[in-house]
């Protein structure tokens, strides 16, 4: 891991890039890949399956309150999960108060599909909300968030072959924000939310 150094006014982030996902399908494909090659890259990751099974969600929201980067990877399952959209909607929270970079990956999925709730990724949504439709605030708060959230700049990953590509544009994606990452006073002072996720970044060639 990277070590900087802070000045007594600064409190470093224990996670720097916080990753919400579902299921083992990614687990032990895609974020595996992605993770590993983050921590190679001396990047800080946090993925939930660090947390100990059972605890409360609030552990992961303080996760997220501490990291300056969150890394969304939406799959056709991620709307079985309530856990992920409630992890979803504290990121559109702190995104809002430009607190947080919010990076979506559509994992063999098109963004379209995301924002309009088409496909078996809106038909898992429609389950849920049917399991949840005594809590219309949290269906309504989920909605927005997964409006929001594929409107950030993007990345699509169409499957295994293509992950060491992905790979690579994310990387250069963090290192663009790696004042944000690894210093908060570089965030307050030298970047904004909006300045940072209008830009376009892609790899060198």
């Amino acid at each position: 891991m990277a070590v900087s150094s802070f000045s007594d006014e600064e409190i470093p982030p224990q996670h720097q890039v916080f990753i919400n996902y579902r299921g083992d399908e990614l687990r032990k494909s895609f974020l595996g890949f992605l993770v590993k090659a983050m921590r190679d890259a001396n990047i800080n990751v946090f993925t939930d399956e660090i947390e100990v099974k059972g605890k409360d969600l609030q552990n992961l929201f303080s996760r997220i309150e501490e990291s300056r980067v969150a890394v969304a990877i939406l799959s056709k399952r991620y709307t079985e999960s309530s856990w992920c959209l409630d992890e979803l909607v504290k990121m559109k929270e702190r995104n809002d108060q430009d607190k947080l970079v919010v990076i979506p990956i559509f994992y063999r999925l098109d963004a379209n599909n995301c924002k309009r709730l088409e496909g078996p990724f809106g038909d898992n949504f429609r389950k849920l909300e049917r399991e949840y439709r005594s809590e219309p605030e949290r269906i309504k708060k989920w909605k927005e968030a997964l409006i929001y959230i594929p409107q950030k700049i993007g990345l699509t990953s169409a499957g295994h072959r293509r992950k060491t590509v992905v790979s690579s544009r994310i990387h250069f994606m963090l290192s663009s924000y790696a004042p944000v990452i690894s210093s908060a006073r570089a965030y307050h002072k030298q970047f904004s939310v909006p300045e940072i996720t209008t830009s376009v970044f892609e790899p060198p060639i």
